[in-house]
Protein backbone atom coordinates (compact mmCIF):
# COMPACT_ATOMS: atom_id res chain seq x y z
CA UNK A 1 0.00 0.00 0.00
CA UNK A 2 2.65 2.47 0.95
CA UNK A 3 4.86 1.54 -2.10
CA UNK A 4 1.64 2.61 -4.35
CA UNK A 5 0.87 5.81 -2.60
CA UNK A 6 4.88 6.75 -2.39
CA UNK A 7 4.79 6.07 -6.73
CA UNK A 8 1.78 8.47 -7.24
CA UNK A 9 3.76 10.88 -5.01
CA UNK A 10 6.58 10.86 -6.99
CA UNK A 11 4.32 10.97 -10.22
CA UNK A 12 2.60 13.91 -8.87
CA UNK A 13 5.98 15.80 -8.10
CA UNK A 14 7.23 14.92 -11.06
CA UNK A 15 4.26 16.51 -13.11
CA UNK A 16 4.14 19.95 -11.36
CA UNK A 17 8.05 20.21 -11.65
CA UNK A 18 7.71 19.74 -15.50
CA UNK A 19 4.58 22.24 -15.25
CA UNK A 20 6.97 24.80 -13.40
CA UNK A 21 9.55 24.79 -15.62
CA UNK A 22 7.91 24.92 -18.72
CA UNK A 23 5.86 27.97 -16.92
CA UNK A 24 9.25 29.46 -15.54
CA UNK A 25 11.04 29.08 -19.04
CA UNK A 26 7.26 30.36 -20.97
CA UNK A 27 7.74 33.83 -18.61
CA UNK A 28 11.77 33.68 -19.37
CA UNK A 29 10.64 34.02 -23.55
CA UNK A 30 8.22 36.82 -22.94
CA UNK A 31 10.59 38.83 -20.67
CA UNK A 32 13.53 38.35 -23.50
CA UNK A 33 11.70 39.43 -25.91
CA UNK A 34 10.10 42.52 -24.38
CA UNK A 35 13.43 43.74 -23.99
CA UNK A 36 14.40 42.62 -26.82
CA UNK A 37 11.58 44.72 -28.43
CA UNK A 38 13.59 48.12 -27.34
CA UNK A 39 16.42 47.03 -29.42
CA UNK A 40 14.60 46.20 -32.01
CA UNK A 41 12.40 49.11 -32.64
CA UNK A 42 16.64 51.07 -32.53
CA UNK A 43 17.24 48.35 -35.44
CA UNK A 44 14.54 49.42 -37.26
CA UNK A 45 15.66 52.73 -37.30
CA UNK A 46 19.03 51.56 -38.38
CA UNK A 47 18.02 49.34 -41.13
CA UNK A 48 15.40 48.80 -43.50
CA UNK A 49 14.91 44.55 -42.83
CA UNK A 50 10.92 43.80 -42.99
CA UNK A 51 10.26 43.94 -38.36
CA UNK A 52 8.13 40.39 -38.70
CA UNK A 53 10.94 39.34 -40.14
CA UNK A 54 13.68 40.17 -37.27
CA UNK A 55 10.77 39.68 -34.66
CA UNK A 56 11.02 36.11 -35.91
CA UNK A 57 14.59 35.69 -36.42
CA UNK A 58 15.14 36.63 -32.85
CA UNK A 59 12.52 34.83 -31.23
CA UNK A 60 13.67 31.54 -32.42
CA UNK A 61 17.00 32.31 -31.04
CA UNK A 62 15.85 33.07 -28.05
CA UNK A 63 13.55 30.07 -27.00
Amino acid sequence: IYEEFAIEIVKASLSSILIVLIIIYYVQCLILTRKRNGERKLLYKKSSIDPKLVFNIDFISLC
